[in-house]
């Protein structure tokens, strides 16, 4: 199974997903940029905004992430269901929690790209063909 990501904004790789959780009733369409970098998958307080979900409804996390331009707080989306497009068809994945960012030292308003972190990315092979990078199950 092959999950291919794009180039995005400023020419990171993205890929286009559905993410579901009982705990917000509804299914959202978010773009998370691969982050090799970022330890848990999140999604940023722009994404938040958009699909009206209030962070501070949920659990909080008991640490603070530190990423480019700043420190961000995270509550914690429980029993999440992640849903990508592959060469194949439609692919699901579980995840136990997904991170809600929240932006507390940074000079931007609120955090900007939703990251697909460490967490789902430890169970790929991650490569390249021609220009776009490939996430092989």
């Amino acid at each position: 199974m092959r999950i291919q990501a794009t180039r995005g904004e400023g020419n990171l790789f993205r890929v286009f997903t559905l993410v579901y959780s009982p705990f917000i009733g509804k299914t959202i369409p978010i773009t998370f940029y691969i982050d090799t970098g970022a330890t848990m998958t999140s999604i940023s307080e722009l994404d938040s905004i958009l699909n009206l979900i209030e962070p501070n409804n949920f659990p909080k996390s008991p640490l603070l992430t530190q990423g480019i331009g700043g420190i961000v707080s995270s509550h914690l989306l429980y029993n999440c269901n992640i849903l990508f497009v592959s060469e194949t068809g439609p692919h699901l994945e579980r995840m136990w929690s997904i991170n809600l960012m929240r932006n507390i030292t940074s000079n931007q308003p609120f955090t900007k790209l939703s990251l697909l972190g460490l967490d789902f990315l430890i169970n790929y092979k991650i490569y390249f063909e021609y220009g776009i990078m490939i996430l092989e199950k």
